[in-house]
């Protein structure tokens, strides 16, 4: 008994919507948008339980830092954007002088590291500085960013890990810089991330002769982000992070290391339209 051609005409339609279900899609590849010459301006939040150990003085206490920042582009290339940074109305409160002028001289620090820097559609950042272009500074500028150049791997797991040199009171180190991100969400608004950032410094010579060197210091940083895949702006970052590190000190004749143990919040907020 021979089958009629129309059964299987029939079950070519059928044959398509399992296969259409059956199929995981790949989310849109979200891509930011800045518009020449309008800020975009976040409110940085930092809440930190900080433990400074310096032999005779100590010195234990909850910090709150928060300042104004704001992004503007100020050029337009075939690669993207120059973004113009702007770091305003810092204000701390709960530390004593010593962690207060930290702190402010690590502002100025970041604000002369990062006046400005380049970042194309996909969120793929670089830094430059005479010209030339600064790796260290980019890493650090990029943990900022989502980078959407490959969404393969941020479904997987995306993972960067790089070295660098630094140098600290005339000794040479050797710093790892690893970021995690992670694609958790994604709809036709919103782009839910995680991310993972982990620093560890090491005494140089350490470093490259041991097999298991011990680091001198370790920050780790673990972030929720959200991104508007509708305006290509980033909207929000939020978490937590660790800090535990030994900085050897020089003074003539004399050495001692300070001891800096923490643990705090980060949240990175876009508020409204800077005027």
């Amino acid at each position: 008994m021979s089958s009629h051609p129309f059964r299987f005409i029939v079950l070519i339609p059928l044959l398509f919507f399992f296969a259409s279900c059956g199929e995981i899609r790949k989310p849109v590849q979200p891509v930011y948008r800045f518009e020449l010459n309008k800020p975009l301006l976040y409110k940085l939040k930092v809440q930190f339980n900080v433990s400074l150990d310096m032999g005779l003085a100590k010195y234990s206490g909850l910090v709150d830092f928060t300042a104004d920042v704001e992004l503007k582009a100020i050029e337009t290339n075939t690669n993207g954007w120059k973004i113009a940074v702007d770091i305003r109305n810092p204000d701390v409160r709960g530390a004593d002088s010593r962690i207060n002028t930290a702190i402010y001289m690590g502002l100025n620090m970041i604000r002369n590291w990062f006046p400005s820097f380049q970042i194309d559609r996909y969120g793929k950042v670089d830094v430059w500085m005479n010209g030339v272009p600064q790796m260290a500074l980019s890493e650090f500028m990029s943990a900022v960013f989502p980078d959407f150049s490959d969404m393969d791997a941020l479904i997987r797991g995306a993972s960067h890990k790089t070295n660098f040199a630094a140098t600290m009171q005339s000794s040479e180190l050797t710093m790892v810089f690893l970021r995690t991100e992670t694609l958790k969400n994604s709809d036709s608004r919103t782009v839910a991330l995680s991310q993972t950032i982990e620093v560890n410094t090491f005494d140089k010579d350490e470093y490259e002769k041991s097999v298991d060197p011990v680091p001198m210091g370790s920050f780790t940083l673990d972030m929720d982000e959200a991104f508007d895949s509708m305006k290509g702006e980033l909207q929000n970052k939020a978490g937590k992070m660790e800090l535990a590190m030994k900085v050897p000190i020089k003074q003539g004749i004399f050495s001692y290391n300070i001891l800096v143990q923490g643990n705090g919040t980060l949240e990175l907020l876009l508020a409204e339209p800077a005027m």
